[in-house]
């Protein structure tokens, strides 16, 4: 979907944006369950995040649909 010349820098700034995630959860994780004693607690935020993550993709897949439709019945007329 990217250009070749920017493809790179885009894995860059993906695994880049992965691994900060990655260090804030694992601290976001610690830090509840430290102050609640519970890992039940503790794995609430990060359910909430990835239903939010599903939600937007599924949200934004259907705009694109949308998009390419009204483009081709535009089109085709």
């Amino acid at each position: 979907m990217l250009p070749k010349k920017v493809s790179a820098l885009a894995i860059g700034i993906i695994n880049a944006l992965n691994n900060v995630g990655v260090f804030g959860a694992t601290y976001v994780i610690g830090a509840i369950r430290s102050a609640t004693g519970s890992f039940t607690y503790a794995m609430i935020p990060i359910a909430l995040l990835t239903l939010s993550a599903c939600a937007t993709a599924l949200w934004l897949g259907r705009q694109k649909q949308g998009r390419a439709a009204s483009l081709q019945s535009w089109t085709t007329s």
